[in-house]
């Protein structure tokens, strides 16, 4: 069998079994093996006529450690251990059977496990990716090939209804953003958030749209960061709206009058990079505005949000509808897509493009709206004074909404 090599055959290492059995028997056969795999040596020299058998039982042994060399040199150096102390091929050729619907029965048990998991709110996010973890390494060990795509998905299955935002968000994503380092990341950051949103409560009638009663929202409480502020007090338990110290209001953020002093009216755009083809005013004049080309900032909204009658680009299907739920009115409307959105500013008169993106576009929405959460996820701080909506990160003033009766435009 010296001119085996022409086949090729893979050496077994625990996966594509049945591949690998009917390539080795598809060989055995033509070098009339197959025998010696499928009876036991001693069954085959039973057969034999009384008068020949002692001469034929030495041919049948020999050609018995033929069809044990040919099967051996196809075995991966991982699992010799399960035919080193096999006598015959046929034994070998059973331990090898045995061994492979082990590791499937295994397989589809963890499987199972896998897709029944579900994230508790009771545990921490860590410990239940410990948990994941723990089940996708010993899937792999049974010989299982999991993408990383694959892992993500299933990481992605196990988060409760509570999490359906975020994983619709993160469903927006390209596959080569969609790593399981970003998306562990990102349920962390989620699971921060609705932490300290334990004492962040809405009222039933509270509006969608983000309104000027911004001192509602109680943020997490930082220890630290009272020992760096020094200005705690038993009076005043809140965090700054701008700076995010507790201990003082806004309006007395000695952080906000520094700033206010350096950068004047300045506003520089999020991305001068975007090249335009189709612009949508995002800050304007009041009486060149309507619903369908201006932006509501809205601290309601997980996401941003647009009408069917903006045209978005890299549009992407959504796996399944999502259900949005209008806080007012208790109307429920659906999004299927979502995409990105190029849109102007308007800084000192001059227009200036940047990107939104990640946006969900959504049958029957009256106005689009830009997601103050998703604006914070991306690094960006929103301030609201003097009847402005102050967009900016670290010093930079990236847009500014305009107050009209209740509502930041």
């Amino acid at each position: 069998m010296a001119d085996d090599e022409k086949y090729k055959i893979p050496l077994f290492d625990g996966t594509n079994y049945s591949n690998w059995k009917f390539r080795m028997q598809a060989l055995l056969e033509e070098h009339d093996l197959i025998d010696f795999v499928n009876k036991p040596l001693d069954m085959l020299i039973g057969d034999l006529p009384a008068e020949t058998a002692d001469a034929h039982a030495i041919t049948l042994r020999k050609k018995d450690r033929k069809c044990k060399s040919s099967i051996i040199q196809r075995i991966a150096d991982s699992h010799l251990e399960y035919v080193k102390e096999k006598a015959t091929a046929f034994e070998m050729w059973q331990a090898l059977s045995e061994v492979s619907s082990g590791k499937v029965a295994s397989q589809f048990r963890l499987r199972k496990m896998i897709l029944t998991m579900r994230y508790a709110t009771t545990e921490t996010m860590t410990s239940h990716f410990l948990k994941f973890d723990r089940l996708v390494r010993e899937l792999k060990s049974t010989g299982a090939n999991l993408e990383e795509a694959d892992i993500v998905c299933h990481l992605l299955l196990t988060m409760p209804e509570e999490y359906n935002m975020v994983v619709t968000a993160l469903e927006t994503l390209s596959s080569e953003q969609l790593t399981l380092g970003f998306v562990k990341t990102r349920l962390l950051d989620e699971e921060a958030k609705r932490s300290g949103a334990n004492v962040n409560t809405k009222s039933a009638n509270s509006s969608t749209v983000f309104s000027a009663a911004t001192n509602n929202r109680k943020p997490k409480v930082n220890k630290r960061e009272d020992e760096v502020s020094g200005k705690h007090s038993a009076g005043f338990n809140f965090k700054c709206h701008h700076c995010g110290i507790i201990g003082h209001k806004r309006s007395e953020c000695h952080k906000l009058k520094q700033e206010s002093k350096t950068s004047g009216s300045a506003k520089v755009a999020l991305n001068d990079n975007v090249d335009n083809r189709k612009d949508f005013v995002f800050i304007a004049k009041e009486e060149e505005i309507n619903n369908s080309t201006c932006w509501f900032l809205d601290s309601g909204s997980s996401e941003h949000l647009a009408t069917k009658d903006v045209s978005l680009i890299n549009v992407r299907k959504l796996t399944s509808p999502l259900n949005i739920r209008v806080a007012k009115s208790g109307q429920i409307l659906t999004a299927t897509e979502a995409g990105d959105l190029k849109v102007s500013v308007r800084v000192n008169g001059e227009i200036r493009k940047i990107l939104i993106s990640g946006v969900l576009s959504v049958s029957g929405l009256e106005c689009n709206l830009l997601s103050v959460r998703k604006l914070e996820m991306n690094g960006f701080t929103v301030t609201f004074e003097n009847g402005k909506g102050i967009i900016h990160k670290a010093n930079t003033i990236a847009a500014i909404a305009h107050r009209t009766d209740k509502l930041y435009k």
